[in-house]
């Protein structure tokens, strides 16, 4: 579901781009068409960027093709944080070392 689906995207670790599709039931209501053309991404790897890739354009929002809804790609990798802050930097090493950078500057 839908909500599921948010808090997923939120707790990810990166970017999260979620598209939402939603029927207009006054002016154009499809909730069959839809109900018909869904499947649940849950059973296919979201670790293949280029077969998500693929998954979705396999819908565009004009042809009669299946419309895959849930998680398409994902991808875990250590954040920026992660990666530079490996260990706890003293008080001292970190004011040498902005102080070799003033000097290399001036």
């Amino acid at each position: 579901p839908l909500k599921e689906l948010i808090r997923a995207g939120i707790a990810h670790k990166g970017f999260s781009f979620i598209d939402v599709l939603q029927i207009c039931a006054t002016f154009f209501p499809a909730t069959d068409y839809y109900d018909s053309h869904v499947y649940d991404l849950s059973v296919v790897s979201s670790e293949d960027f280029y077969a998500a890739c693929a998954l979705s354009r396999e819908w565009d929002y004009n042809s009669d093709s299946r419309i895959g809804l849930g998680i398409f790609y994902e991808r875990a990798l250590p954040t920026f944080e992660e990666r530079v802050v490996t260990r706890p930097v003293e008080k001292e090493e970190r004011d040498r070392a902005i102080q070799e950078l003033l000097d290399s500057r001036t």
